[in-house]
């Protein structure tokens, strides 16, 4: 996990994850548990095979969620923060039909 300031003109290219939010288990981060939703957990999950992803954002990570002070600057820029990623990746679930996209994401990512 690597801090960026959202303001910083050398923010790098990162792409953006949208999920939902649902029961929570834990991943690891820079050595850290961290509790984050299953739905959030098997999106990183798949996108682990993806070396090529680059930086990803995700609220719950990214987002200090016991700190109300933080959540309340970062939850009003939240549109700020989706359209300035280089792309968007919607997770709809570990449902196989779903996978696909990652092999498309994977396809288009070479392209880049």
């Amino acid at each position: 996990m690597e801090i960026f300031l959202i303001a910083d003109s050398a923010l790098p290219n990162y792409r953006a994850l949208s999920y939902t939010w649902d029961s929570p288990p834990m991943v690891f981060c820079n050595g850290y548990a961290m509790v984050v939703t299953s739905n959030l957990h098997d999106a990183l999950y798949q996108l682990a095979d993806y070396t090529d992803v680059g930086h990803i954002w995700c609220d719950a990570l990214c987002i200090n969620q016991a700190d109300s002070k933080e959540k309340s600057v970062c939850i009003p820029i939240m549109g700020d923060i989706f359209s300035s990623a280089t792309t968007v990746i919607v997770w709809l679930g570990n449902d196989t039909k779903y996978l696909k996209d990652f092999e498309w994401l994977h396809d288009a990512n070479s392209l880049m």
